[in-house]
């Protein structure tokens, strides 16, 4: 059971996908619903335990060992994109074009357009990936 200023651990991984995270055997469930949030290594929310003790819920976040984005293959890139929740037409196109993960840090908005990725979110949630990975907010496993 969860005791006052303990630190139970939800969760780990960094990406919430509409999971529930539970902290305790009895009591309430919380819902996290993080679709397009990632979760950074801190307090997430709480546990109640169902005796009226509560505590912090954190999540430890970058557990795994990060992959080199460089040494990345195309199977590793598809991997992400379907992680990340990238539409099914990307992920044809990255596949079709057996982009890696050095062709990724690479790619530019002008090439996703030559590539035919025509939808704006997507266009902009690739960019995204593509930031995270190089400033260090996403890895790839």
């Amino acid at each position: 059971m969860a005791q006052q200023g303990r630190t139970i651990t939800g969760m780990s991984g960094g990406t919430a996908t509409s999971s529930t995270v539970v902290g305790q055997q009895k009591g309430p469930h919380h819902q996290v619903n993080n679709r397009d949030q990632r979760i950074e290594a801190k307090n997430i929310g709480g546990v109640a335990t169902g005796d009226n003790i509560t505590g912090p819920m954190t999540a430890n976040v970058g557990q795994q060992k990060a992959l080199d984005p460089t040494k990345a293959t195309s199977k590793d890139v598809l991997k992400l994109l379907r992680q990340e929740e990238c539409d099914d037409n990307t992920v044809s196109i990255f596949e079709k074009k057996r982009i890696n993960g050095r062709m990724l840090l690479k790619l530019s908005q002008d090439e996703l357009n030559q590539y035919r990725l025509t939808d704006e979110d997507e266009k902009n949630r690739v960019l995204g990936i593509i930031d995270d990975i190089k400033n260090g907010t996403l890895k790839l496993n």
